[in-house]
């Protein structure tokens, strides 16, 4: 399964949830669990198109005082009928979990030091940067908060490893 199917079901699943225009998706994306799938702004909105494509979203314009028209996606029927496929699919995939961060690692003890040193000090702020982000939305209840906090200890876990190998 590729990861394309992953972030598929990412937005279908928050669009279920929250009906909302593309921005207010993405920006709720790139700072929660769309950031573990390497999600930014332009994937979303790709994704987006494609699901309208394929009748799984809607989208219904909207106009808010003076600001432009813009659509806010809510899931269609045929998304709704789609949903319980995609995610078997996805489960069933056996990909396991997806961390482009070990083919890095791998090869840090390659690079000179100060590559080396300027990488992984690199790789904590990111990582940081994204602990910050998730931290509005840790606190939620059910199978949505035990993502969130999975992907809290994710980060977590990462920085520490990383930590390590800078103090090395």
């Amino acid at each position: 399964m590729s990861i394309a199917k992953h972030r598929e079901l990412l937005v279908l699943t928050v669009v279920q949830s929250h009906p909302m225009h593309g921005y207010a998706l993405a920006d709720a994306l790139e700072g929660g669990l769309g950031a573990a799938l390497g999600m930014k702004r332009s994937a979303v909105y790709a994704i987006l198109k494609r699901l309208a494509e394929r009748g799984w979203v809607s989208a219904e314009a909207e106009r808010e005082g003076n600001y432009p028209e813009r659509a806010t996606y809510s899931l269609s029927a045929e998304g709704t009928a789609a949903l319980p496929d995609l995610v078997g699919a996805c489960v069933s995939s056996g990909s396991g979990t997806l961390l482009p961060l070990l083919a890095v690692l791998a090869q840090v003890d390659h690079l000179p030091t100060h590559d080396r040193t300027s990488l992984l000090t690199k790789l904590i702020a990111d990582r940081q940067k994204a602990l910050a982000d998730l931290q509005p939305f840790i606190g939620h209840e059910g199978a949505s908060g035990a993502a969130f906090e999975l992907r809290r200890r994710h980060l977590t876990a990462e920085v520490d490893v990383l930590k390590g190998l800078l103090a090395d």
